[in-house]
């Protein structure tokens, strides 16, 4: 699927999109068949954890509710746990800012938000502790940052055949990304003005393939031209680069045998990294490339020269 970017996902957004996640794992101690209530009532679980840090925000956000011992839903109020999270490799610890939020479906619940960014290749230990001290602990590890290998230039001539496309290897990402995005950056309108830069998002790529110990991503130049074209009805403007940003998932989005089945991972401990608790927390690590196109193939593509 494709779809058209310019801005960032603001924080609150993204809260939004964990919404219904949390809900799930955090009522299935008490909801459905009748066999699926006492097993978890004398585990040693206290919160339900859904959220991941990522190396492309400035703020982190985390959906955090207590697990519940009986159907009933409890009334809002302050969720009574501390959140924080420790980076393995400096000591610090950073204290999460509590919100209560309303979301579509009517429902409101606890978002938590941190404003750090979180590092490439860093461990960090999310824990959401109780007034008595019961805690519900995660870890995960962000990918550390790969050196991308850009592939020969397409040839002119691919472009008026609709063929001209430029790999682009990622080595070390071996699981398949989650979210590709390509980047085009043109020229400003005015001199003072920013670049602009139009960023078509590949939500379930279809344009990349392992290739050996690596992730290979096609950006495909002649495919995007029509998209690109509806932006600037009045004028094209000079195309001056194009870039790849890759979501990289650390190894815990890895799902059990391997496929996002909805009717398995709604089984609040089937993906799960959460010690004394349900849910997940993992790091997404975004990896980037960015190039020049040649005169002849911007020419080719159909774009003004610089």
């Amino acid at each position: 699927m494709l779809r058209l970017s310019v801005t960032r996902l603001p924080a609150r957004r993204l809260a939004a999109v964990l919404a219904s996640l949390a809900a799930l794992a955090t009522g299935a101690a008490v909801s459905g068949c009748e066999d699926a209530v006492s097993p978890f009532l004398d585990e040693p679980r206290y919160f339900t954890v859904y959220g991941f840090l990522s190396t492309d925000a400035d703020t982190q956000v985390l959906r955090v509710e207590a697990v519940r011992r009986t159907v009933e839903l409890p009334q809002p109020g302050p969720l009574g746990a501390v959140v924080t999270t420790t980076d393995a490799a400096t000591g610090a610890v950073t204290t999460w800012r509590d919100s209560l939020v309303a979301f579509r479906d009517g429902t409101r619940g606890h978002v938590f938000f941190a404003a750090f960014r979180a590092q490439h290749g860093r461990t960090y230990r999310l824990a959401v502790t109780r007034g008595d001290g019961q805690a519900a602990t995660a870890t995960t590890r962000v990918p550390p940052r790969v050196a991308p290998a850009i592939g020969a230039e397409p040839q002119p001539n691919t472009a008026s055949g609709g063929t001209a496309a430029q790999a682009v290897v990622f080595g070390g990402v071996s699981n398949p990304p989650r979210q590709v995005a390509i980047t085009y950056r043109f020229a400003p309108a005015r001199v003072d003005f920013p670049f602009r830069d139009i960023r078509l998002v590949y939500e379930s790529p279809d344009i990349g393939a392992r290739v050996g110990t690596g992730w290979q991503v096609r950006a495909l130049l002649s495919r995007d031209i029509d998209p690109l074209n509806r932006i600037f009805p009045a004028g094209k403007p000079p195309l001056l680069s194009v870039g790849v940003r890759l979501a990289q998932g650390d190894s815990a989005w890895v799902p059990p045998g391997g496929t996002f089945d909805f009717e398995t991972l709604i089984e609040p401990t089937q993906l799960t990294n959460v010690t004394g608790g349900f849910g997940f927390f993992g790091s997404v690590a975004m990896q980037r490339a960015e190039w020049g196109l040649s005169r002849a193939l911007t020419a080719a593509l159909g774009y003004p020269l610089p």
